[in-house]
């Protein structure tokens, strides 16, 4: 039926490395626990929210992004969109 649409289902490569549950959570350690990890052709998938704390400020994953993505460049990754 995705074919017959023109669709292609996928899906990420991994996620839950953003953040650690035991720890609070921050731009420095969402990027060390994820520059490691990235292999060619995942899809990383970075929270930008917490359900137990709908409010807070989440700034630390834009942060970390803004990290890792000059980082991955630098390694020979590129980025593109899904949809």
């Amino acid at each position: 039926g995705l074919r017959d649409m023109d669709y292609r289902l996928i899906g990420f490569g991994w996620m839950l490395w953003d953040f650690n549950w035991f720890r609070p959570r921050n731009a420095d350690s969402s990027f060390r626990r994820i520059v490691g990890r990235v292999s060619d052709g995942d899809i990383v998938v970075m929270h930008d929210g917490d359900e137990s704390a709908p409010t807070r400020d989440q700034r630390h994953t834009v942060d970390a992004t803004r990290k890792l993505i000059p980082e991955l460049r630098s390694r020979g990754f590129s980025f593109g969109k899904i949809c």
